[in-house]
């Protein structure tokens, strides 16, 4: 199983190139985005493994909730890279406490308390050493909204692919080793191959990659 992933072309294009996003697309056979997907889940703990291995730092992100704002997801992040490597973040220490307990954070405008955790996010990440390699794996983004009203129709999953995909490629990260893989259904991913941003900066996996699928 680890083999078929370490050779697998969309895989390595991802790890090996400057590329910092990785849609990591399956379908379990079915088209219900809530079935779970057992070979995506495999990959995650493939990459994982690659990072232990390597010496990587990583994070994992599942979802906080049943109805997830990407908001949520990047405030964990923030308190995960906090939380893992508070000696790295000391000196971010007051302006992390400051951003954590600010009104902005819980501002009912969503694209405001996103401006606000994303702006933080890179001054955590460039705390890191340069040579740092940082992987961030976040799982089932296809289920996250961006909006908390119901009534906002925007493409969430659009919005929120782009707007990580922005972090990432913020000038003051350019020179640091920072991926990361997103797992979401099947057909989200080909939604998303639409956006020319998307297709020029990410690797995509859309099909199970040849291991042997146990039958839930």
């Amino acid at each position: 199983m680890g083999h078929a992933l370490t050779t697998e072309p969309a895989f390595q294009a991802w790890i090996k190139t400057e590329r910092p996003l990785l849609l990591l697309a399956g379908q379990n056979w079915l088209g219900d985005s809530q079935t779970e997907l057992n070979w995506s889940s495999y990959a995650i703990l493939l990459i994982i493994e690659g990072c232990e291995q390597k010496r990587a730092e990583f994070l994992l992100s599942g979802l906080p909730g049943p109805t997830p704002v990407v908001s949520d997801v990047v405030r964990h992040l923030v308190y995960q890279l906090a939380a893992q490597h508070p000696e790295a973040l000391w000196h971010l220490r007051n302006d992390i406490e400051d951003a954590v307990q600010s009104q902005l954070w819980q501002h009912d405008d969503d694209d405001m308390a996103f401006g606000q955790m994303s702006a933080l996010l890179v001054p955590i990440l460039t705390a890191f050493d340069i040579q740092t390699e940082i992987t961030i794996v976040i799982y089932r983004l296809d289920r996250c909204r961006w909006a908390n009203d119901p009534a906002d129709d925007r493409n969430d999953l659009d919005i929120a692919v782009l707007s990580l995909l922005s972090v990432l490629r913020d000038g003051k990260l350019r020179s640091y080793k920072i991926k990361m893989a997103v797992v979401m259904d099947a057909m989200p991913a080909k939604r998303l191959l639409v956006r020319p941003m998307i297709r020029q900066h990410a690797s995509v996996k859309q099909q199970k990659i040849d291991w042997d699928q146990e039958v839930v």
